[in-house]
């Protein structure tokens, strides 16, 4: 009975508990994806000119089993730009998988020292962040994802 009355062993039991689940958590949340990708630093722009896209490098596509394809056509992404202010604009929209590379809309046109931002809710392609450089660079074909996707 003392002991359960004893302020240092429910502080003891209480850390333990926190800690254990914290070291549960970070384990839970580190992926086991077998997917490596990559944030490029060249975006895209839409045929329009209206809307912009990161732009995911998938490096090991050909290596990947049918079903890992599968999901990687069906990722939510939430992208936010931080600018130099430290106002963010964010977007949660699906990427659009072509070929080895997925593009991820942004809420609107990047611009140079800004933070770029990507998480992926699945977890099946790695969270990444970006400083905009200066010399700001759009892949010269254009997309057009408006057709799949209203924006």
């Amino acid at each position: 009975m003392k002991l359960l009355k004893n302020k240092k062993f429910w502080a003891m039991t209480l850390g333990v508990t926190l800690v254990g689940a914290g070291i549960v958590a970070i384990a839970a949340s580190c992926s086991n994806s077998t997917v490596k990708s990559k944030l490029s630093n060249q975006f895209a722009k839409s045929t329009d000119g209206k809307s912009f896209y990161a732009v995911y490098e998938i490096e090991n596509f050909k290596d990947l089993s049918n079903d890992d394809k599968k999901s990687l056509s069906n990722i939510e992404f939430n992208a936010a730009l931080t600018s130099a202010g430290n106002k963010t604009e964010s977007t949660l929209e699906k990427g659009h998988l072509v070929g080895e590379k997925i593009y991820v809309k942004l809420p609107r046109e990047p611009k140079p020292n800004e933070q770029l931002t990507i998480i992926n809710k699945s977890g099946l392609i790695k969270t990444s962040g970006l400083l905009i450089p200066n010399n700001l660079n759009y892949q010269t074909e254009k997309v057009n994802f408006e057709t799949t996707q209203p924006g």
